[in-house]
This record gives structure tokens, sequence and C-alpha cells, in this order.
């Protein structure tokens, strides 16, 4: 009976080609876009869940309240030692620090000119590390030993293959690395590479008690700064394993207790919690995971995703469920002829179902090519690692279930309804004029509803989230970032090198300005100071973002002064500018009122000698926020950039422009890569995920709408089937072909009307939700629903107007031919 159900369904597949060409185009396009998603939240699912002990691991990190509001994903230094001997119910903890950029090169082979520049994934970990990641495999040394000495280093096994070659992992060690020219240390260990699915990248674990004895306790303000409580760091990061049977909870007590112990001296006003954050969501970290790291996943951004795959997969087989009712009249006969000659309504379930189950299998045979396809298209907003793989199994197993689902949440339904039919009725053609029965009409144009109401949602949000995008891209920032490149020289050189370096550029003819600064005006770094200015009442405590500059910054952004003057030159800060936020909050109504006025930093009072206009230092997700520009010492200005001369000049003149500059680089830093970037770039990254959300959100849309299309196809095929001798008489009693248009429009219009009544609101809370995360947005206007409203009337007409245009140049002779 099976083989037979089969061939029938085949059979059945290659006769009615047109339905059978839309259902199976309709599922492989829902079914494509479901699998896309999963494999995207699979993957970021997946991250860190091979560790064995994964739910008693936790990174503590920074929380500032009172005096300002910051949160840090690193510790401060001594913290972590004090976790080790004062909590209870801790296992181990694991305190490193992360570096990045790093030039490396092989001690012996140095002389050879192997060198490998920019190098990430390098940490200096204390050996507790790797107890509390006890998911490495050891190939060589011992993890007791293999930290315990300043100057050592562990390396992964490809870390191990990248520096030396193929060679075993025993030979490696002994091996000499140097970091940055300066730090030798000697290979102690090889450890197998972690799953890919991490976000422990680590390749180099450098010996903890390397830090105070090189260059890398730099990073942490010296020796000072490592016995400094109140200094925190991204870099500094620690993770504990707590005991068997402790609760993460008695342990935020006792981190509580540590910070009444050893901060009872600071500011009152300044509050610190240590909060601890689970393994589990260090993947979806808002205060990110690591200083190199890629950015975390948006877990509520996973959730819309698994959201709209599930949409999508139910539009799909609510298309196939239109299509398979619409098409029941021409399989009435069929059917009764199958119950006269003794077949059960139990038979003709599994028969029609069994059919289902094919038509599903083939589309998702053809979802499987448009999934690679998709993924190819999609690959640069797709985490790096994400592949398709056929033969995993959690990739099998999705695949089967998703066959199950839609064989039978599509098929169950209208396999009911045909099996229903009276052999009586069905042999004589005269099954109900309302079709199957009037709760059938109904469900039928409820599912039409329910398809374009999630279509129209769609096509409005992403109108929203369009023009929200374009105002980001062409908003007015307060400085100007045209034609301006920026890099960043060694800072293992002497600052006096900087110095020259700018010299040098200025003489170029295609460089227009030149300033050496801490970062760009909008940056992805953020650097605030506690200042203090005495008002006529009392002294009072301001957090502001502080910029480092020199004389020629405001010039080469165009950053407007709105009163007093520019900075003088000076090695270290004498003076200030602020910017209106900040004016406001010191108190000052006009920017000539603060001129000349102290404000103090650090027991320092210096005077504000000018007013600059406000200007957007970070994404427009932030507010403005008070902000200082000073001169800083050269060695704490990390950034050069360059105004270039391109006013009425063509790409060959930048290229040679560059050329030239990365000429004088190689005389002033020989042997250093030279890169810049354009700093209008670099704000573009601040919406990459918005970038990604469009997108996303525009193929999701024209999927829903070409779904939506081919079910209400499919109704439109069902009315002119019932109604075709209706319209053979309206015709002969003098019926336009427009009237008969109209007719057959009028209904499903009204449907659509009723999804955008339904849809606006929904899609207008949704946005609302969206742009919340935005300081500067949009206003939601009505216009933008009444376009995707006609959006989808358009897309509506089109798809019915050829069906209804079809039946009305039908001659009547020929539907009326069997009265």
């Amino acid at each position: 009976m099976l083989k037979n159900h089969f061939k029938i369904a085949f059979r059945n597949l290659l006769r009615y080609k047109l339905h059978s060409s839309i259902n199976v185009m309709g599922l492989a396009i829902g079914i494509s876009a479901c699998l896309v998603i999963f494999l995207l939240v699979h993957h970021q699912r997946s991250f860190d869940t091979f560790h064995p002990d994964k739910e008693r691991i936790y990174r503590v990190y920074t929380v500032y309240s009172g005096l300002f509001e910051a949160t840090n994903s690193g510790i401060a230094f001594p913290i972590p030692d004090a976790i080790r001997k004062e909590c209870t119910g801790v296992e181990a903890v694991g305190h490193f620090m992360t570096f990045s950029n790093l030039k490396i090169s092989l001690g012996a082979q140095k002389e050879q000119g192997k060198v490998f520049e920019e190098q990430n994934h390098i940490i200096a970990a204390e050996p507790d590390y790797f107890r509390v990641f006890d998911s490495y495999h050891w190939l060589a040394g011992t993890p007791q030993t293999a930290l315990s000495e300043p100057f050592k280093v562990v390396l992964t096994e490809s870390r191990a293959k990248f520096y030396f070659g193929n060679i075993e992992p025993r030979a490696a060690l002994g091996q000499e690395i140097s970091y940055n020219d300066s730090l030798l240390v000697t290979v102690s260990g090889i450890v197998s590479d972690l799953p890919k699915q991490t976000d422990l990248k680590f390749t180099d674990f450098i010996s903890f008690s390397t830090i105070p004895q090189s260059w890398l306790k730099h990073d942490v303000g010296g020796l000072e700064g490592m016995k400094e409580w109140g200094s925190t760091t991204s870099a500094s990061q620690v993770f504990i394993k707590l005991n068997k049977d402790v609760e993460a909870a008695r342990l935020s007590k006792q981190l509580a207790q540590l910070v009444k112990k050893y901060q009872p001296d600071k500011d009152p006003k300044l509050k610190l919690v240590y909060p601890m954050q689970a393994l589990a969501d260090l993947r979806y970290s808002t205060i990110g995971i690591f200083n190199d790291s890629a950015a975390p996943a948006n877990r509520k951004t996973l959730n819309a995703l698994a959201l709209v795959a599930g949409l999508l997969l139910l539009i799909a087989c609510i298309n196939f469920i239109n299509l398979a009712t619409a098409q029941s009249i021409q399989r009435s006969k069929e059917v009764g002829v199958r119950k006269v000659l003794g077949g059960t309504r139990g038979v003709l379930i599994s028969q029609f179902l069994g059919e289902t189950l094919v038509i599903t299998f083939v589309a998702m045979l053809f979802s499987i090519a448009l999934s690679k396809g998709a993924m190819a298209f999609f690959r640069e907003f797709l985490p790096e690692g994400l592949t398709f793989d056929l033969f995993t199994p959690s990739v099998l197993a999705f695949i089967g279930a998703v066959v199950l689902l839609v064989s039978v949440l599509a098929g169950l339904y209208p396999a009911f309804v045909l099996s229903g039919f009276r052999p009586a009725l069905a042999l004589k053609a005269k099954l109900s004029s309302k079709g199957t029965g009037s709760g059938v009409e109904w469900l039928r144009k409820g599912l039409i509803v329910f398809q374009f109401t999630f279509s129209l949602a769609l096509i409005a949000g992403t109108l929203i989230i369009g023009r929200q995008i374009k105002f980001m891209q062409n908003a007015e920032l307060g400085f100007n970032a045209d034609a301006v490149v920026h890099f960043r020289p060694p800072f293992q050189y002497e600052s006096e090198k900087k110095a020259l370096l700018g010299n040098q550029l200025r003489q170029l003819i295609g460089v227009k300005s030149v300033s050496i600064h801490a970062d760009a005006p909008a940056s992805q770094g953020i650097n605030t100071r506690i200042f203090n200015y005495k008002g006529k009442k009392e002294t009072a405590d301001y957090e502001f973002l502080v910029k480092g500059a020199d004389t020629a910054y405001l010039h080469l952004y165009d950053i407007a002064l709105l009163a007093g003057r520019n900075l003088l030159p000076a090695d270290s800060t004498r003076e200030y500018l602020i910017n209106e936020t900040a004016l406001k909050q010191l108190g000052f109504k006009h920017p000539q009122d603060a001129l000349g006025k102290g404000i103090i930093e650090e027991g320092k009072e210096f005077p504000i000698v000018g007013v600059v206009k406000d200007f957007h230092s970070r994404s427009l997700h932030e507010p403005i926020r008070p902000l200082v520009i000073a001169i800083s010492p050269l060695n704490q200005r990390r950034e050069l950039s360059l105004k270039l001369a391109t006013q009425g000049k063509g790409l060959d003149s930048f290229k040679a422009t560059m050329e030239q500059v990365e000429q004088i680089w190689k005389t002033v830093y020989p042997g250093e890569k030279f890169e810049y970037t354009f700093v209008d770039q670099d704000i573009a990254k601040f919406y990459e995920n918005e970038q990604r959300t469009s997108k996303i959100m525009s193929a999701a849309t024209g999927i829903a709408i070409f779904i939506s299309c081919i079910g209400l196809f499919g109704l439109v095929s069902f009315m002119i089937g019932r109604r075709t001798k209706e319209i053979g008489v309206r015709k002969i009693l003098g019926a336009s072909i427009s009237n008969i248009v109209a007719l057959l429009s009028k209904e499903l219009l009204l449907l659509v009307g009723i999804s955008i009544l339904l849809g606006s609101p929904i899609a207008w809370y949704l946005a609302q939700q969206w742009l919340k995360d935005f300081a500067f947005h949009i206003a939601i206007e009505w216009w933008m629903f009444a376009l995707a409203g006609g959006l989808a009337i358009a897309f509506a007409l089109l798809t019915l107007s050829y069906q209804a245009i079809r039946a009305a140049i039908v001659n009547p002779v020929d539907s009326l031919r069997n009265e």
C-alpha cells in the first residue's frame, strides 16, 4: 500500500504541474530560510558548550555607579589574589592579561627574517587558567610546571606548527620566541586546540610571572598599577570555577565584602560591584568578550531570527494548505471513485499525507541548494566559522524534523478536507457552492490575512530600518571626516619618532594637515576622567570624556569653536577646551561665561580657554556626552591623522600621496608594516549590526511576500474554479472584463486591507522597541505604513490580476457548455 501511495503521489505531482511547482517552490524557499537561520542560531548557541564543568565557570567583571556609571569587562589587578585567599567555595581562579597586534620573531631564526607581524590571541596566564578550563589536552609539557616560571610560553598545536612547521609537539619544547623584539621566552608546553566554537581563541600563553619583569607591565600602569585596586582595564580578565554544589550567589556576597574591606578610603560617591557572568552568557556579553574578540552575538536578535524562521515556515505551510484546498474540486471525482471502491477515510488521509511528504522531500532537496546559495550571498554578515555540512548530526536531525513537521502541519488539514467529500456529490461534481464548506472558506481567508499581516509588518520594518540607517549615515556629526586617513605608529619606539614622522608628512604637497592625537573625534575607544569644579555653593564632581590632542586637531577635523581660542603648543596638559554638553553640566548659560574658569583634575587646576560645538564622539546609539579636549603628552598620543588635499584631484593623486606617506613611514620605522584606514570607514563600522539586520530583514520580507503571493494565487485559483459558470452568466448578461476583474478582486483586496489594519500597529510597536536603542533616531510617520500598505496591495493586485483577467476573457460558451 505504501508503495502505491508514493506512486500515486508522483503521478499527481506530474499531473498538476503548476500547483506542484508552486508548492515545491514555496516550501523550498521557506525551508531554506529556516535552515540558514537554524545554522546561524545553532552555531552561536554552541559556543563553549564542550567544557565538562561549564556550569561552574564564571567571569568576574567591574561595575561602577554613583559618581559615574560604567561597566568594564576587566578587573583590577589585585582582585584575583584576594578571591583566591579570602573567598571560600572556589576550586580555581584563572587570571590572565590579553595582548594584541604583537610582532613575533623566532629566537635562533630571527636573523633569517622569520617574523610574524601583528599577531593576536596572545595572553599572559596564570597556571590555574588550565585548571579552570581543563578541556585542553597536553601534548607536551605539564600543566603543573609549564607556566610556573617567568619567560615561559605554552602554545596550541596549530600555533606551534604555524611558527615551527610540521614538527612533533615535544620537538617544539625549548624553542625561543621573541615578542616585539624585546621579550624572549622559551616554549614549555604544547596543548591541543579547542573546538572552533569557542571564544577562548588564545594561542600563546605566556607565564603570568613574566609581566612584572618585562614591558608587559606597562599595560596595567607599571608595578604600581599592579597593586592598585581602583585601576581597571579590560585586558585584565579573571575566570573562576566554583566547587561542586556551590551557588554563585554565595561568592557574590563574598565579593561584596572584598569591596568593603579593600576600598574603605575611596570616594564615598563612587560605588563598586563585582558581578559574575556565567560562561554560557559570554557569547552574548553586552560588555564585550575580550579586547581582540569578534563582536558578541545578540541574544534578542537570535531569538527574533528564530521567530522569523518559524513564521516563514508557517506561511509556507499556509501557502500549501491554500493551494491544496484550492485544488480540491479538481480531485473530488477521484475521491468519490476511491470511496465507492471501498477506500476508507483513513486510507485516503494516509495517501494525501504521503503526497505531502513527497512534495516536502522534493522541496527539501531544492532548499539544500538554495541554502548554500543564501549562505554565499550573506557570507559577509555570517560569523566566522559558520559552515553548512549536510551530514553533521544536528543538521540531519533538523532536516528530518522539518520534513516530518511540514508534512503533518501542511498536509493534515487538506487531507481531512479531501477525504471528507461525500461520494455521491463528488461524482456528480455537485459540491457545495461554498467549496468545501463555509468553515473551510473562513479558515482559508484567515490564513491569507495572517500571511499578509506578517508580510506587511516586515515591509514596514524594513522601510523604517532603512530610513534609520540612512539617517545615521547622513547625520551631521559635528566634525568633518572627509579625506581623513589615520594610522597608529608602533608603540614600542620612542615618542620623538612620531613627531619626526608628523613633521616630514607636513612637507608633502598632497597633505593638507597633520595631527598627532589619542583618538579620532568618534572612535570605539573611550577615556573618561573625574573633574572637580568649584561652583557658587560647593565643589562638584563630573565625569568627562577626554580627547588627547594637539594644536592641529580642531583645524584638521573642522570642529567649530564657539568661544575662546584653540589650545596653545605644550608638552602636557596646561588648559582645556570643553563642549556644549560639558558647559551645561558645569552650569554656564553662555560659552563666554566659561572662559577663564578653572576645572581640577587630580588636584591640578587648569583654565577653560575655549568652548567647541557638540560633536558625536560615539555612535548615534548614545547621547552626546560632556567632553574635554586637552594637550596630552606625546607618548600618550597613539594616532596620527592626515587631511588629504583632494579638491580637484583624482584617485591617481591620492595613490601617489599615500605612496609618499608610506616611503616616509619606512624611513622612520624601517621593517614595520604600514596600514591606514579612513576615519569615515571606522565610523561606518559603528552600524555594522544595523546593516546586517537590514539585509536580513529585506531578504525575509522578499521571501514572505513571495510565499504570501503564492498563497493568494491559490485562493484566486480556487475562487475562479468554483465561479466559472457564474462568470459566464455575468458575461452573457453584459458584464465587462473590468466588471469581472473588480468582482474577483474586491474580496481579496478586502482581506489585504484587513491585514494592513492588523499589521500596522504590530509593526509600529516593534519599530518603537528597536529605535529605543538609539539616542538619535527618526520619527515613525504615518506615510511609512501607508507606503507599506500600498506595496502590499500592489503585490496582491499583481498576483490576482493575471488569474482574474484570464478568467474574464474566457468565452462564456465554454464555461456553460455542460449546463
